[in-house]
């Protein structure tokens, strides 16, 4: 995730001499990446890339803690100011808010205050200047609050029009199936089952909870009395379902993230001021401070081996230490000198858990380009070559040279197109959260796929083949099976061609009378087979049989039998082949109708056959045949 932070309200926070320059530099070099830095007015503007794993560098305030530990480390004085909070008075009147929350895991910290005397203006210029230099559009004193204190200090909050909340209650829980809210940007989203929500007295949801606020209970230019929230969610409840809506907003970004429940009060106190400031606004009830399980301390044992061991270099443990305590941890010495006892500090609780993440933070700051560069030695580790591997890429290559060209296509498909090609979509996998229409259903063949590619190209010759995964369902509560299969098609009719370059692929492979998969012909357009790759792989062998070239050559001929519907080819040609040793080889060259034309060749490893040889085994062949499967040879 990517975060505007304007110089001048990081300076705020930070007091130093570093420039631009310097700051994006050094911060790059040891903690988050400054993409660019970008010039206005008098003022320049950061683009930083936050890992994943540090929301607590998501604001402001997160980065300027960053550089309090980093700029000294190259020479740079630089403290970091202390906040400016604002203690909670005691309320003039008490307005009344009743809180249910059904699940303490839905939000593991809940606050919220009510303000009255609420005048709703625009902002002041240099509130509205910061928000539009981060990205944001200032709208009103009261809505900019929350995202200012938002970005300042990592902590998403939502204002609500109290007096839009039905008899002044609250009830936070999950959504069932077919709810709806209509939310602030005057979108009617139809809920997924589990959301969190929050509804009032009369049954309304009111809040898409951590993505959005409802329309029915925003501030707008006649709200008078305020209710503010600051609290955390569970951050795998809304990334599923910022998923499954496909709807993301900056406070969700941070919520599915992670937020610090120990921070939630500086920023109440924070919002406290500037009410009171902004908006002239009076605390009108007790804080509410719902905290049911607040995290213990957590400490971590860093042992001198441990460090020196990962780290690659002789350091000492106490200017480990200092590190450590310059980013906020704290440490103390155990009676042992090798070792150190380090605790954490509230807002890495989630992001540091054992010894190597402790080390991690000391060579960051220690600098990574300060640690020396050594070429590996000893022998180079030879790693096996997985079999599956091999055989992908020689059969790639084989395909490459008979004309076919690779495929790579989206493992998910339509329903539409699963329908045209006779597939059932409800025996399919479906998507719960698809990217697109088109793409709905994991894919249960190659084929669909290759015939969609060829729809799209008719104009021309197509040869091309896919190698990849299909996903077939094993029932409900299961794990999909997922084979890797072997497709391609021809445009044309290729039936005879598509045949040999599987009996090809079979031989290259050194599997015979082994069924792996179908072949077929479709509307004498397109010719299509489907191979069972791990079949493949199983019975392949990379051992090759050779022997020398014959001495006599050998005699060819064709033979055209007219044969009953569906006599199976396979039994026939089997039985061609055992009625002689000097019958090497019999192929099917042409069908038409019910005439099957095989070619076979007569060899002998001993002498030169000559015409009287063959006749006495080609009649042997003609009668075997006719006796067997009720043929006659075709003359004329």
């Amino acid at each position: 995730m990517n975060i505007l932070i304007p110089d001048s309200w990081l300076k705020e926070h930070l007091k130093t001499k570093a420039n631009a320059k310097q700051i994006s530099y050094h911060l790059s070099l040891c903690s988050q990446s400054v993409e660019k830095t970008t010039k206005i007015g008098d003022d320049s503007v950061y683009e930083i890339e936050i890992t994943t794993n540090r929301p607590d560098c998501l604001s402001v305030y997160g980065i300027a803690r960053e550089l309090t530990a980093i700029l000294p480390r190259f020479g740079i004085k630089t403290h970091l100011k202390k906040l400016t909070l604002k203690e909670i008075p005691k309320p003039v009147k008490k307005l009344p808010l009743k809180v249910k929350i059904n699940k303490n895991n839905l939000c593991p910290r809940f606050t919220a205050l009510i303000f009255d005397n609420i005048t709703i203006k625009p902002s002041p210029k240099i509130v509205r200047e910061r928000l539009e230099k981060s990205g944001i559009r200032a709208l009103n004193n009261v809505v900019d609050i929350s995202n200012y204190l938002m970005l300042e200090l990592g902590q998403p909050m939502h204002t609500f029009d109290y007096d839009k909340i039905k008899k002044a209650k609250m009830i936070l829980r999950e959504s069932v199936a077919g709810e709806k809210i209509v939310t602030l940007d005057s979108q009617k989203r139809l809920l997924p089952k589990g959301t969190i929500i929050i509804e009032d007295g009369e049954k309304r949801i009111i809040d898409l909870c951590g993505i959005m606020g409802g329309q029915n209970s925003e501030v707008d230019q006649k709200t008078k009395r305020v209710l503010l929230f600051v609290q955390t969610y569970n951050p795998a409840k809304i990334r599923l379902t910022c998923q499954t809506l496909g709807f993301r907003t900056e406070a969700a970004q941070r919520f599915e993230k992670g937020i610090d429940p120990e921070g939630v009060i500086p920023a109440m106190k924070k919002a406290v001021g500037m009410f009171e400031k902004l908006v002239g606004a009076k605390v009108a009830n007790q804080l509410i401070d719902i905290y049911p399980n607040p995290p213990r301390p957590k400490t971590i044992t860093l042992s001198e081996t441990k460090l020196n061991q990962v780290m690659g270099i002789k350091i000492n443990l106490s200017e480990a230490k200092n590190i450590l305590e310059s980013l906020g941890f704290i440490s103390n010495p155990k009676p042992q000198a090798s070792n150190l006892v380090v605790t954490v500090p509230h807002w890495r609780q989630e992001d540091v858990s054992i010894p190597e993440d402790l080390i991690e933070e000391v060579a960051r700051i220690y600098g990574y380009h300060n640690l020396p560069s050594m070429l590996p030695k000893g022998e180079i580790p030879q790693s096996l070559e997985s079999e599956s591997f091999y055989w992908e890429e020689q059969i790639k290559k084989a395909l490459k040279f008979w004309g076919f060209v690779e495929t790579v296509n989206y493992s998910m498909v339509s329903a539409d197109l699963l329908k045209k090609t006779g597939f059932d979509p409800k025996k399919c996998l479906k998507i719960a959260n698809p990217l697109s229409e088109d793409l709905v259903f994991m894919r249960p063949s190659l084929i669909p796929s290759l015939l969609e590619v060829i729809a799209k190209n008719l104009k021309q010759e197509i040869k091309i083949f896919e190698l990849a995964n299909i996903y077939l369902s094993q029932g409900n509560n299961k794990l999909p099976e997922e084979k890797l299969m072997l497709a391609a098609a021809i445009t044309g009719k290729k039936f005879y061609h598509a045949k040999g370059i599987v009996e090809a692929i079979l031989e290259e492979l050194g599997i015979k009378n082994k069924p792996v998969g179908n072949i077929a012909e479709i509307n004498g357009r397109v010719t299509i087979f489907e191979l069972d790759f791990g079949k493949l792989t199983k019975e392949a062998t990379k051992l090759k049989k050779y022997q020398p070239l014959p001495k006599y050559p050998p005699i060819i001929e064709d033979l055209a039998f007219v044969v009953p519907e569906k006599t199976p080819v396979g039994e026939l040609i089997q039985l061609i082949k055992s009625i002689s040793s000097i019958i090497q080889s019999v192929k099917l060259i042409d069908s038409h109708q019910q005439t099957r034309t095989f070619r076979i060749t007569y060899q002998s490893l001993k002498k030169t056959l000559n015409d009287k040889e063959v006749k006495k085994i080609r009649d042997v062949i003609i009668k075997k045949v006719e006796e067997s499967f009720s043929a006659h040879l075709k003359t004329g």
